[in-house]
C-alpha cells in the first residue's frame, strides 16, 4: 500500500507525529499519535496485530506458553501458597478459576502496585497449579512440556520458553520485514521525545521534577509506549521484533522495508534521535560510562532518563518494559543494564520523587518507586539467572554499596551512625534497595550457598551496614519539671533497624541450614568466622564509652545515654542461635535429651572460641533491659509518652521488632552467662538490673526509708525477679518453630479465654503468623465456636491444656498476666501445682547450663533478701514478687535434683560469705539459714507464706503477710516438694490437721462465694428479662388494655380517670406517670414508606439472573433513565392481588412505649428549637428533626408518629376514639410519604403540599380522616400478611421481632381507631358507606346507584375524591406520574398475543369500567376488583352487614380466581394455535360489545360447570386442579381477611401463633369447590370483572382469526399440560441470592461498569434489593442535591431504604431515612471471621444465618429498630457527613 493512499487526516498526523516538523507546528496530541500510529499499522501488516479484549480488562494469552496478563495498582490478583514457588509469585483471576485450586491455601489480594501473571512460569508457579491454557494438568501435549534439571540448569528463564521460542514464525517475510522498519520507527522516536526533555533539563540546569512538569510531548510518548506494549501483549514474533528494535544501536540508520514510505519515516526518525545525541554529548557519554556494548545502549538511555519523566509516563514505561521481558533475551539484556545502572535507577532524588501532578506537596509517591517495585520483583525471581548475576554481574556488590551509600548520606557531618532524623530515613527511601537484597536473597539455595560458601567479603559489607545503625537515637533520662516534646524518631529508628534484619540478614540466616547441608565450600567455616567478626565489632562499640556491667542501673539514672538500637549485637546472637539449633548438626540422627545435649555442646563450643569477646559485651544489653525496666517503673515520665510506647514495642510479641530485639538481646545475654562463672554472672546480672541493694542486705531492720521509696522498691524486686525467670528459665529463643508457635497460642488462650483466629494470628511472633500448621494447632489444644449472629468465631481452649500455663511466660505484660490468673482461679480444670514444671522442650533443652546460677549463695542471698522486703510491706507487687520467687525456688530444687548442671563456667567453692551470711550452694542449708540467728529463713517465709502456724518463738510469728489463697495453694506446693525432697522437715501431726482445717475453711469459702455469686447473677437476668419484656412483649399490654381487670379499674377510678389497667408500661415515657391522663395516651409509633408488599409479587432474584441482566443491559448501554425500571418488581398476574400489593404505602409500627400527646408535641418542639439553635440534643447524629424523627425516651429507637392509645370501658369495649389524635397520625404518616415524595420528584412534593389539598389541611373531615385510615389499615395489612409468610431459611433476631409485634399492635389501634368511628352520624350517608352498600347491592343484582360511565357525573368525582382524603389521592398520582411502567405491572394484552395484564394497568381499568355499569363509578369498580379492599370497606363503612360482606368478599375472590383459570387455561391453549396460523388466516375486526363479552363469560361458565361436574377430556383430574388453584390464589386474601378480623376482634393476640400461620387458617380445595358447585351461577362480568380485558381479548381474537375453537371446544380436547399450575404462595421477599463464595461475587463485578456514567466504579455498592452496580460516594454519579448515586437509587429501589453490598469493602451498607450505616458483612471466613478490605485475602463465605438476619431486618423495615445499625449510623440532620453521601 502507497503512502498517498492514506487518507489525508491520517497523512497529516503521520507527519505531525513521525515527519520534520514545520514552523508553527504544536505538539501532537494523543488523538494525532493514535491515528498515525493506526495508519502506518494498517500501510505495515493490514489488521495482523489487531487485538481482542478479554471482558475482565485482562490479556490472558492461550497458549502453550506462559500467561501474559499485566496488572497495574488496585487490580485483584490470586497467591496460592501451594502452587506458588516465591512468595511474590499471584497470577490472575482468569488463569485462577480455569486453574484446580480446591483444597489449596489461596489468598485473593489488592495489588498495591501492580503485577504480571505467572500461569505456566514453572519457576514461578507449580505446573499442577496452573490453568490448561497455559501447561497446566488438562492441557493438550502437557506431557511433553516437562522440563528436566539439567534443561532448568543451562539457561531455562522465568517464562519457561527457550531461548529461541521469541522467534518463532508467525508472519510472512515481507510482514515481518514491514513491521521490523514500524518498530525501529515507533522506538526511534519514543528515545527522541525522552532524550529531548532529558536535554532541555541539562541545558537550563533545572531539576527533575521541574523537567517532568515542563515536558511537551507526554501524551505522544506515553501513546507510543502504550502501543508498543499492546503490539507485543499475545505474539511472540511481534516481540521479538520490538525487542530487537530497543536493542539495536541508537546511531542506526533506518531499516530498508518492502515499503519506502517506513523505510522513509524510520530513517528520518533515526536521523533525529542521532542529532540530538550529537548536540547533547553528555547524554550519550553518560550511558556509555556504564556499558559500551551497543545492545544496551538505548536501555540505558532511558534508564538514566529515567528521573526526568512523568509519572503517567513511567507507569506506561513499566507496563511495556514488563511485557517485553517475556522475551529471554531482552529481559537478560535488561537485567545487566539494571544492575550496572543501579546507582542511576535508584538515586535517591528518584526514590523521593513525588507525583507531579499534584504539584509536589500531595500528592503522594511518584510512579519512579513503583517502576522498580515491579520490574525487580520480576528481574530476580529466577535462582539460576538471579546467581549468575550475582558471580558475574557483581549484583550483591552493587547493591550492597549503593545501601551503604544511602546510609553514608544519612549520618551527621563527622559521624559514622544514622541520624533518624534525617529525611531519607523517615521517608523510607532505603525500602526500595532492602527489597532488592531480598529479592536476590530469597533464593537460599543458591545465592545464600554462594554467598556463604564463596563470597565472604559480601558478609562483611553487610555488617558494615550494620555497623551504621549500632547505638543510633540515644537516651538520656530527663528529670526535673521539664517534659521533652513529644517526637516519634524512635520510629525511624526501629523501622530501618527491622526493615534491614528481616530483608537481609534474615535472609542470610535462612540459607545456613540448606548451605550446610549443600556442603557449599567452606559454609561452616565462614558462618563461624562471620560469627567472630560480628562479635568483635559488637565489643568494640561496647567498650567504647561503657563502664561498669553492674552499675548499669545507677548510670542510667546518672543521666547516662542509653540505646536500645543494637544490631550488631542481634547479630552476634542470631548467628550464635545458628549454633543451638538442629540444622547447625546436619543430619545428625538424634533426638530429645540426646539432641539436647549435642546442641548444648555445639553453642558453648561456639561461644568458648569467642569467649574473650562475648565477655565484654554485656554492658549495652544490661542497659538495655535497665532501661526498660525502669520505663515500666515509671521512671522516664519527664521523657514522655513516646518511651512507653518504644518499650511496648521492644517486649510486645504483636509488635514487628520484639524477635529481632528483646528475644535476641535475651538469648546473648545468655550465651554470655556461659562465659562467666555462675555466681560472678548472677551478680552482674542482677545488680545490673538495679538489684545491687538485695545482695548487700544483711538484715531487713535497716534505717527505715520512705514509704514512697520502699513502695518503689517492691516493684523494682518483682521487674527484677521478672527478668531473671526471662534469662534462666524462658526457651522460645532455642524452641522450633511449631513447638514455639503452640506455646503462644496456649498461652494467649489462657490470658483472652476465648478469641478469634486473627487475633491469635497477630499475637504470635512476626516469622510465625504465616506458619502453615497453625490451625492444626489450634484443633489440638482449642474447641471452634461457631459464630453467633453478629459475632466471630472463637477458639477457647481444651480445659486438659490448663496443665501447661506457665504464669512466666516471657510475652505476658502486666494485663495479660493478671487476665490469664483471673481465667485459671475461674477455671475448675487448673489446680496450684500445675504452674510448677521443669523446663523442657521437644528436641531437649541446649540452655541447661544455665542452672547453674540458681544453686549459688547469690541466689540465695537475693532470695532471702526479696521475700524479707515484700512479706513487710504487703501489696500486690509484692505477691506478684513472692510468686515469682516461689518459682524460682522450684526450679532450684528441680535442677538440683536432676543434678548434671555441666556446661559453662565452674563455680569457686571457696568465695566470701554474702551479707546475710550464706555460705555455701547447697540448697537444704541456705533454705533453713537464718542470718544474725534471729531473722526468718527462707524456709520460715515459706511456711508462714503456705498458711502454717508457727510457733512464738520462731522468727515470723512477728509477719502480717496476708497472701492470697492462690499465693498459700502455690507455697503449700513448693514447700511439699522441699519435704518430699528431704530438703525441709516433715510436719507434725498437729499441723497437718491444721492445715486440712485451713483447707476445709477455704472451701466453705469458695462455696459461700459462689453460691453468693449465683443469686446475684440470677436477680440481674430476672431484672434484664423483665425490662425485655417491657420493651417487646405487647401482648400482655393489649390483653390488659382489653380486659380492663378489676385491679386495673379500681387504679383507674382512684386516680379519676377511666379505661384499661394503668401499669407501670401505661406511664408516659417523658413525663414518668405525673400527668395521670390516659385518654391522651399515645403509642411511641414510627412511620415509613415502603413496597413490601409489591416484592412479595415477584420471584425472589437468583444471583445468575442478576449478573446475566446486567450483562445484558451493560451491552445495550442502558441509559439512566431505565435503571428506575430496572429497580422494580415485574409483577407476575395474580389471580387475586390487591390494590394495596401495588405501589408504595406506610408502615405503621411502635416500639411498645407510651407517652402523652402533650408531652410529645411539647418533646418535639424542644428538638426543633435545639437544632435551629444549633444546639446539641439526643440522637443529632443519626436524627431527622424536621420529618418529625426522635429518639423513643426507653429503648432509643427511632420514631416519628404517635399512635392513639384505644380505651376500653369496664365491660371492656372499645371506646370512640380521639378524632385529633387520629387526625395527628395520618397527617404524619401522609407527611411521611411526602417527605419521600420531595426527596423523589421536588416537583410532585410542591404539587401536592401547596393549595387546597396541603397536608395540614383538611383533616378535620372525619370522612377523610377514615379513608385515609382505610388505606393504613389495608396496606399495613398486606404488609404483615406478607411478612407472616414462611421464609426460606428461619432465623430469629430479635429487633426484628420485635418491629413485626409493634406494627400487629399498631395495625390493631389502628383497626380499632376505624371501627369505632362507624357510630358518627357525619359518616352515616358519607360517599364511602354510600360506595359499599352500591357495590354490595350490585353484585347481587340490585344496583343502589344508576349505572354511569367513569367521568360522566362531574359532581359525583368530586365527591369521591372528597371522600377518599389525601393518602390514596397522593399515592394514585405519584404511581401515575413517576413510577415506571415495571411498577405498574406487566405489558398490556395485544391483539394476538394474549398475554398477562394488571387491573392497575389505566386502560384496562378504563375496560372494566366501561363494561361493568353496574358498579357505576370507579371507585366502585375498584372495589368490585379487590376483594380484600371490599373486605376492609365493608367491616368498617357497612359494619351492620360485615358477615353479609364477608361471605361475599369470599365468593368474590373464588369466582374471580376460577375466572382466570378458565381462561388463563384456553388463552395458553389458543397461543399454542395462534402459532401455527398465517398472516393471511386472519381477518379484520371491529369495537368489542358487551354483549360479545357476556358471550365469552357464557363460555367460559359452561366450561366452568363442565370442569366442576368432572365431564370432558380432564375429567376429575381437572376439578381436582381447579380446586387446587382457586384455593392457592385466595389464599392471600383469606390470610390478610383473617388477620383483619383478629385486629378487630376483642381477643387476644398472640404474634408466635401468627408467625407460625396458626392463626391464619384457609379453606381446603374441597370446601373452595363445594362453593364454586353452589356460587357457580353468578361467573359472569358482575363477580369476575378481572376477567373482562381478558374476555374482550378473546372477542377481538374470534373475530380477527378465521378458525379459532372456542372455550368448550378447547376444554372438550384440552392437553392437562396446558392447565394452569396453582400458584403457591410465594415465601416471604427476601433480598437477592448471592454466591456462597465472597471471591466469585468481587471477581464478576469488580470490572463492571455503572450503568449510569459507563465508567468502572471506584467503590462498586451492589444493591441487594434488586442487583443494581451503583458508584457508591462518588462524584460522577451525583445529581444537582450532590446526593450520591446509591441515595438516588434507594429512592426508587427501596423508598429511602436500601442495601448495598460494598464490593471492595466486603461490608454492608445500609441507608434507612435520613441515616446510614456500615454494617457487618455476611460474609466469614473458614473461622468465621469478616475480613475488611481484603487485608489478609482468604476464602469468604456465605453465613447463611447473618444474611438471613438481616433478611429479616430488612423485611420488617428494622433498620431504625436495631440497636447495632443505630450503633454504628450517622447522618441526620446535624452531620454534613450525611447519609445522602453515598
Amino acid at each position: 500500500m502507497a503512502a498517498s493512499a492514506m487518507p489525508a487526516e491520517a497523512e497529516e498526523a503521520v507527519r505531525r507525529v513521525f515527519g520534520a516538523t514545520r514552523d508553527g507546528d504544536s505538539s501532537p496530541t494523543s488523538a494525532d499519535t493514535v491515528r498515525a500510529l493506526s495508519a502506518l499499522e494498517s500501510l505495515a501488516c493490514g489488521s495482523v496485530l489487531a487485538k481482542q479484549d478479554n471482558k475482565n480488562g485482562y490479556a490472558c494469552c492461550v497458549g502453550d506458553g506462559p500467561c501474559t496478563t499485566i496488572w497495574n495498582a488496585g487490580a485483584l490478583a490470586y497467591r496460592c501458597r501451594t502452587c506458588q514457588v516465591n512468595d511474590s509469585s499471584a497470577i490472575c483471576p482468569d488463569c485462577f478459576n480455569a486453574g484446580d485450586h480446591e483444597g489449596h491455601d489461596y489468598s485473593l489480594y489488592v495489588s498495591e502496585h501492580g503485577g504480571c501473571c505467572d500461569c505456566g512460569d514453572e519457576l514461578s508457579w507449580r505446573r499442577e497449579g496452573s490453568c490448561p491454557r497455559h501447561g497446566g494438568p488438562g492441557a493438550a501435549g502437557s506431557a511433553a512440556m516437562e522440563v528436566d534439571d539439567r534443561q532448568e540448569g543451562e539457561g531455562k528463564d522465568r517464562r519457561g520458553s527457550s531461548a529461541g521460542a521469541s522467534t518463532a514464525p508467525g508472519f510472512a517475510p515481507e510482514v515481518e520485514t514491514d513491521l521490523r522498519c514500524l518498530f525501529d520507527l515507533v522506538i526511534a522516536r519514543l528515545l527522541q521525545v525522552v532524550l529531548s526533555n532529558a536535554a532541555a533539563c541539562h541545558r537550563r540546569g533545572s531539576s527533575a521534577l521541574s523537567a517532568r512538569l515542563a515536558f511537551e510531548n507526554k501524551d505522544l510518548a506515553r501513546e507510543l509506549l502504550v502501543w508498543v506494549s499492546a503490539k507485543t501483549e499475545d505474539s511472540q514474533t511481534s516481540r521479538a521484533l520490538a525487542c530487537d528494535s530497543f536493542l539495536r544501536p541508537p546511531r542506526g540508520g533506518g531499516r530498508v522495508g518492502a515499503n519506502l514510505a517506513l523505510s522513509g519515516l524510520g530513517a528520518l526518525a533515526c536521523a533525529g534521535l542521532r542529532k540530538v545525541l550529537d548536540e547533547n554529548g553528555g547524554l550519550e557519554e553518560d550511558a556509555l560510562s556504564l556499558s559500551r556494548e551497543p545492545d544496551k545502549q538505548s536501555i540505558l538511555l532511558l534508564l538514566t532518563s529515567l528521573r526526568f519523566l512523568p509519572s503517567s509516563l513511567v507507569d506506561a514505561l513499566t507496563t511495556c518494559i514488563l511485557r517485553l521481558t517475556y522475551d529471554d533475551r531482552f529481559k537478560r539484556v535488561f537485567t545487566e543494564c539494571m544492575v550496572v545502572g543501579y546507582g542511576r535507577v535508584c538515586d535517591v532524588e528518584m526514590l523521593s520523587a513525588v507525583n507531579e501532578e499534584s504539584g509536589g506537596h500531595l500528592g503522594g509517591r511518584s510512579m519512579h518507586r513503583n517502576f522498580l517495585t515491579r520490574l525487580t520483583v520480576q528481574l530476580f525471581n529466577c535462582p539460576n539467572t538471579t546467581l549468575e548475576l550475582v558471580e558475574r554481574n557483581g549484583l550483591l556488590d552493587v547493591v550492597l554499596g549503593f545501601l551503604d551509600d544511602l546510609l553514608w548520606r544519612c549520618c551527621k557531618a563527622g559521624e559514622e551512625v544514622v541520624d533518624v532524623r534525617s529525611a531519607h530515613i523517615a521517608e523510607k527511601v532505603y525500602g526500595r534497595t532492602l527489597g532488592d537484597i531480598q529479592m536476590i536473597l530469597e533464593h537460599r539455595t543458591t545465592v545464600v550457598s554462594h554467598v556463604l560458601g564463596r563470597r565472604f567479603d559480601l558478609l562483611e559489607k553487610i555488617l558494615s551496614s550494620f555497623s551504621r545503625l549500632q547505638g543510633m537515637n540515644p537516651y538520656v533520662r530527663r528529670t526535673g519539671d521539664h517534659v521533652e516534646r513529644e517526637n516519634t524518631d524512635w520510629v525511624n529508628g526501629v523501622m530501618l533497624e527491622s526493615d534491614m534484619f528481616l530483608n537481609m540478614f534474615d535472609q542470610i540466616c535462612h540459607g545456613m541450614g540448606p548451605a550446610v547441608a549443600n556442603g557449599v565450600g567452606e559454609v561452616t567455616r565462614n558462618i563461624r568466622l562471620m560469627g567472630a567478626r560480628a562479635i568483635a565489632a559488637a565489643t568494640r562499640w561496647s567498650e567504647e564509652g561503657s563502664g561498669d556491667p553492674s552499675l548499669a542501673y545507677d548510670r542510667i539514672l546518672a543521666g547516662e545515654a542509653v540505646s536500645v538500637n543494637l544490631p550488631l549485637h542481634r547479630v552476634c546472637a542470631r548467628v550464635t542461635q545458628f549454633f543451638a539449633s538442629a540444622a547447625a548438626l546436619g543430619a545428625s540422627g538424634l533426638e530429645g535429651e540426646a539432641l539436647g545435649q549435642a546442641k548444648m555442646q555445639n553453642l558453648l563450643s561456639f561461644v568458648q572460641e569467642n569467649r574473650e569477646s562475648l565477655a565484654r559485651l554485656v554492658d549495652p544489653l544490661l542497659k538495655a533491659q535497665a532501661f526498660m525496666i525502669q520505663i515500666r517503673l515509671g521512671l522516664w515520665v519527664r521523657n514522655g509518652d513516646e518511651v512507653v510506647k518504644l518499650q511496648r514495642t521492644y517486649n510486645s510479641a504483636m509488635w514487628f521488632w520484639h524477635e529481632i530485639s528483646w528475644e535476641l538481646d535475651n538469648f546473648l545475654l545468655k550465651c554470655w552467662v556461659s562465659t562467666q562463672k555462675p555466681e560472678e554472672a548472677l551478680r552482674t546480672i542482677v545488680s545490673g538490673l538495679g538489684g545491687g541493694f538485695l545482695l548487700g542486705m544483711a538484715a531487713p531492720d535497716e534505717p527505715a526509708m520512705e514509704p514512697e521509696e520502699a513502695d518503689g522498691r517492691i516493684r523494682l524486686i518483682e521487674e527484677l525477679l521478672g527478668e531473671l525467670c526471662k534469662i534462666f528459665l524462658d526457651r522460645t529463643c532455642v524452641y522450633d518453630p511449631r513447638e514455639s508457635v503452640r506455646r503462644s497460642l496456649m498461652h494467649w488462650l489462657f490470658a483472652t479465654e476465648r478469641e478469634t483466629h486473627s487475633k491469635l494470628t497477630q499475637m504470635l511472633a512476626l516469622s510465625h503468623r504465616n506458619f502453615k500448621g497453625v490451625d492444626e494447632i489450634l484443633g489440638e489444644i482449642a474447641t471452634y465456636h461457631e459464630p453467633r449472629l453478629q459475632e466471630h468465631g472463637q477458639y477457647q481452649l481444651k480445659p486438659e491444656f490448663w496443665a501447661e500455663f506457665d504464669p512466666h511466660f516471657a510475652l505476658y505484660t502486666r494485663a495479660d498476666l493478671q487476665s490469664a490468673l483471673e481465667n485459671a482461679e475461674n477455671s475448675k480444670d487448673f489446680t496450684a501445682d500445675m504452674p510448677f514444671r521443669g523446663v523442657s522442650t521437644s528436641q531437649g533443652d541446649p540452655l541447661r547450663f544455665l542452672f547453674a546460677a540458681l544453686t549459688t549463695r547469690t541466689f540465695h542471698q537475693m532470695t532471702w533478701a526479696a521475700l524479707s522486703c515484700c512479706l513487710r510491706r504487703p501489696s500486690g507487687y509484692a505477691e506478684g514478687a513472692v510468686k515469682t520467687a516461689l518459682h524460682l525456688i522450684f526450679h532450684c530444687l528441680d535442677q538440683t535434683t536432676r543434678g548434671g548442671l555441666g556446661g559453662g563456667q565452674t563455680e569457686d567453692p571457696y568465695s566470701s560469705l554474702t551479707a546475710a551470711g550464706f555460705s555455701t550452694a547447697d540448697l537444704t542449708t541456705s533454705l533453713c539459714h537464718r542470718p544474725g540467728g534471729v531473722q526468718p529463713s527462707i524456709l520460715d517465709m515459706v511456711r508462714h507464706i503456705a498458711g502454717e502456724k508457727l510457733e512464738a518463738g520462731e522468727c515470723c510469728s512477728d509477719l502480717k503477710f496476708g497472701a492470697s489463697k492462690s499465693l498459700r495453694a502455690a507455697a503449700s506446693h513448693v514447700l511439699g516438694l522441699l519435704r518430699c525432697a528431704g530438703v525441709a522437715p516433715r510436719p507434725g501431726h498437729d499441723e497437718e490437721a491444721a492445715a486440712a482445717a485451713a483447707a476445709g475453711r477455704e472451701e466453705a469459702e469458695k462455696q459461700r462465694k459462689a453460691d453468693r455469686q449465683a443469686a446475684v447473677m440470677a436477680a440481674f437476668v430476672a431484672q434484664q428479662q423483665a425490662f425485655l419484656d417491657t420493651i417487646t412483649d405487647s401482648d400482655e399490654e393489649m390483653e390488659e388494655g382489653a380486659a380492663g381487670g378489676t385491679v386495673g379499674v379500681a387504679q383507674d377510678e382512684a386516680n379519676g380517670q377511666a379505661g384499661p389497667g394503668y401499669d407501670l408500661n401505661c406511664e408516659c415515657a417523658l413525663c414518668k406517670g405525673e400527668v395521670k391522663d390516659t385518654k391522651s395516651l399515645c403509642w411511641v409509633g414510627h412511620s415509613q414508606v415502603s413496597t413490601f408488599p409489591l416484592r412479595g409479587l415477584g420471584e425472589n432474584k437468583t444471583w445468575e439472573a442478576v449478573v446475566s441482566r446486567h450483562k445484558r443491559l451493560e451491552s445495550e448501554a442502558t441509559g439512566a433513565g431505565d435503571l428506575a425500571a430496572m429497580a422494580m418488581v415485574s409483577c407476575p398476574p395474580c389471580p387475586t392481588s390487591s390494590a394495596f400489593d401495588h405501589g408504595y404505602g406506610v408502615i405503621v409500627k411502635t416500639c411498645g412505649h407510651r407517652l402523652h400527646y402533650g408531652c410529645y408535641m411539647d418533646y418535639h418542639t424542644g428538638l426543633l428549637e435545639s437544632a435551629k439553635a444549633g444546639m446539641r440534643y439526643e440522637g443529632m447524629g443519626v436524627l431527622s428533626v424536621a420529618d418529625g424523627e426522635f429518639l423513643c425516651p426507653v429503648c432509643r429507637r427511632i420514631s416519628n408518629v404517635p399512635i392513639p392509645c384505644s380505651e376500653t370501658d369496664v365491660s371492656g369495649k372499645v371506646k370512640r376514639p380521639n378524632i385529633g389524635a387520629l387526625s395527628k397520625l395520618t397527617t404524619l404518616c401522609h407527611g411521611t410519604f411526602a417527605s419521600f415524595a420531595d426527596k423523589f420528584d421536588d416537583r410532585l412534593a410542591n404539587g401536592v403540599s401547596s393549595g387546597p389539598n396541603s397536608r395540614n389541611e383538611g383533616l378535620k373531615n372525619e370522612a377523610k380522616l377514615r379513608t385515609n385510615l382505610i388505606h393504613l389499615i389495608g396496606w399495613n395489612a398486606s404488609h404483615l400478611e406478607v411478612l407472616l409468610r414462611r421464609p426460606e431459611w428461619v432465623v430469629e433476631v430479635e429487633a426484628a421481632r420485635c418491629a413485626a409485634r409493634g406494627q400487629l399492635l399498631a395495625l390493631r389501634e389502628l383497626v380499632r381507631g376505624a371501627t369505632q368511628l362507624a357510630g358518627t352520624k357525619s359518616l352515616i350517608e358519607s360517599p364511602c358507606v354510600v360506595r359499599v352498600r352500591a357495590v354490595l347491592a350490585a353484585l347481587k343484582g340490585n344496583p343502589l346507584v344508576p349505572p354511569t360511565l367513569w367521568g360522566a357525573d362531574e359532581s359525583e368525582q368530586e365527591q369521591e375524591q372528597e371522600g377518599q382524603g389525601l393518602a390514596l389521592p397522593l399515592v394514585r398520582e405519584f404511581l401515575e406520574e413517576n413510577a415506571p411502567k415495571a411498577l405498574l405491572g406487566p405489558p398490556r394484552f395485544g391483539h394476538l398475543a394474549l398475554a398477562p395484564f394488571s387491573t392497575l394497568d389505566s386502560e384496562n381499568f378504563d375496560l372494566v369500567t366501561r363494561h361493568a355499569p353496574e358498579f357505576g363509578q370507579r371507585g366502585h369498580v375498584a372495589s368490585a376488583l379487590d376483594p380484600f379492599r371490599l373486605h376492609v370497606e365493608s367491616e368498617i363503612f357497612h359494619p351492620g352487614a360485615s358477615s353479609e360482606g364477608s361471605g361475599v368478599c369470599l365468593k368474590l375472590s373464588v369466582l374471580q380466581a376460577a375466572a382466570v383459570f378458565v381462561l388463563d387455561t384456553y388463552r395458553s391453549a389458543v397461543s399454542e394455535h395462534l402459532a401455527l396460523l398465517r398472516r393471511e388466516d386472519i381477518r379484520e375486526a371491529e369495537e368489542v360489545s358487551r354483549d360479545a363479552i357476556d358471550a365469552v363469560f357464557q363460555q367460559a361458565e359452561d366450561a366452568l360447570r363442565a370442569i366442576l361436574a368432572g365431564s370432558g377430556h380432564g375429567g376429575g383430574g381437572l376439578r381436582s386442579r381447579l380446586g387446587d388453584f382457586v384455593a392457592a390464589a385466595v389464599r392471600p386474601y383469606e390470610r390478610r381477611a383473617a388477620l383483619f378480623r383478629l385486629c378487630a376482634g376483642q381477643g387476644d393476640l398472640d404474634f408466635e401463633d401468627l408467625a407460625r400461620g396458626s392463626c391464619l387458617g384457609a379453606s381446603e380445595p374441597a370446601d373452595i369447590l363445594t362453593l364454586l358447585d353452589r356460587e357457580s351461577r353468578d361467573f359472569g362480568r358482575v363477580w369476575c370483572p378481572n376477567a373482562i380485558p381478558q374476555a374482550a381479548a378473546i372477542c377481538l381474537l374470534q373475530r380477527r382469526v378465521v378458525e379459532v375453537p372456542t372455550v368448550a371446544q378447547v376444554f372438550a380436547n384440552l392437553s392437562f399440560s396446558l392447565v394452569r399450575v396453582p400458584p403457591p404462595l410465594s415465601p416471604r421477599p427476601r433480598l437477592i441470592e448471592l454466591p456462597p463464595l465472597y471471591q466469585t461475587a468481587l471477581v464478576e463485578w469488580l470490572d463492571r461498569k455503572c450503568l449510569r456514567c459507563g465508567k468502572v466504579p471506584k467503590e462498586p455498592a451492589l444493591c441487594l434489593v434488586c442487583g443494581a452496580l451503583c458508584c457508591c460516594a462518588e462524584s460522577c454519579c451525583k445529581d444537582s442535591q450532590t446526593r450520591g448515586e446509591c441515595t438516588q437509587h434507594t429512592l426508587v429501589c427501596g423508598s429511602r431504604t436500601g442495601v448495598f453490598l460494598l464490593l471492595r469493602q466486603t461490608g454492608i451498607l445500609i441507608l434507612s431515612g435520613s441515616h446510614a450505616c456500615l454494617y457487618s458483612s455476611p460474609y466469614l471466613d473458614a473461622h468465621g471471621e469478616e475480613d475488611p478490605s481484603l487485608k489478609r485475602g482468604k476464602p469468604l463465605f456465605l453465613d447463611k444465618n447473618r444474611y438471613e438476619a438481616l433478611n429479616l431486618l430488612w423485611a420488617t423495615g428494622a433498620f431504625d429498630y436495631d440497636s447495632k445499625v443505630l450503633k454504628h449510623s450517622h447522618g441526620g440532620t446535624r452531620r454534613a457527613y450525611s447519609a445522602e453521601f453515598y
